[in-house]
């Protein structure tokens, strides 16, 4: 590496560096890695390019964080199994030790992670289809009932058929549930007294 070579690529990392650190809880593991560069050309061109290679770390570093990143956000909405998933590809990532497996890693571990998510987004529409047939069915004209009572019963198999679990207790305390819909306990009541009434009849 030419000394020009050197000097151009270390006033590029310091400057992702310093990109980075406007967003360190984001960027951690690349600022980590990045410092580690710079630490090295401390020592000159040839222990900078003995550190750095193909900069593949790098590439590792952006994988792990992005990964650390959806397991934060996961855990902001309340995906605990989200979350395990994806901690554990972060770790097969971590394990990586070239271009060419990276995103091989933790294939396993991907897929459970896209499989929860997804479980958990169609859980939240099978929610918010329900409140809101039963919504129509309570505006609805008594002549009208009969036609929105189907709906209601076709949204609540959906529903139990994402969450088996599923109970109006399990709405009013489930975080998932609790971030989704913003309503109040007369409110929710309200909405199980419907759909009662919906079913029961």
């Amino acid at each position: 590496m030419s000394k020009t070579d050197f000097e151009y690529s270390v006033e590029y990392v310091n400057n992702r560096v310093k990109e980075m650190h406007t967003r360190p809880e984001f960027n951690k593991t690349q600022i980590a890695v990045y410092e580690e560069y710079l630490a090295a050309a401390q020592g000159g061109p040839d222990a900078y390019l003995k550190k750095a290679g193909d900069f593949f770390a790098v590439r590792r570093a952006e994988e792990v964080d992005r990964v650390d990143n959806l397991a934060r956000l996961y855990q902001s909405l309340h995906f605990p199994e989200a979350v395990d998933a994806a901690e554990k590809l972060k770790s097969a990532v971590s394990r990586s030790t070239g271009y060419a497996d990276i995103m091989d890693a933790g294939n396993p571990e991907r897929k459970e992670m896209e499989k929860r998510v997804s479980l958990e987004n169609q859980k939240r529409h099978a929610l918010m289809e329900l409140c809101g047939v039963i919504i129509a069915y309570a505006a609805a004209r008594p002549a009208d009932k009969t036609g929105k009572k189907s709906l209601i019963l076709e949204a609540a198999e959906k529903m139990f058929s994402v969450d088996p679990g599923f109970t109006w207790e399990k709405l009013a305390t489930h975080p998932p549930y609790t971030k989704l819909l913003y309503y109040t306990s007369a409110q929710l009541k309200n909405l199980e007294s419907w759909y009662r009434e919906a079913v029961d009849n």
